[in-house]
């Protein structure tokens, strides 16, 4: 998977709502939604699950030493 796949997976997701915005804008996850994700991510490689991880770290501001 790349990066596009990546969007483009969560987008449908959130067309399907599966994945939905509460009143706050935070998201909300459904049962079916959550089934879904983890499919997903069992078919990313480990190597994309490390980058994905680095990425989220990068995103939260997480120090690396934390990581």
């Amino acid at each position: 998977m790349n990066e596009s796949k990546y969007v483009i997976s969560s987008y449908n997701l959130m067309q399907k709502r599966h994945i939905v915005l509460d009143e706050n804008a935070d998201v909300q996850i459904t049962p079916e939604g959550e089934r879904r994700i983890k499919a997903l991510f069992n078919r990313i490689s480990p190597e994309e699950k490390i980058l994905l991880d680095i990425a989220f770290c990068q995103a939260h501001e997480i120090p690396p030493k934390l990581f």
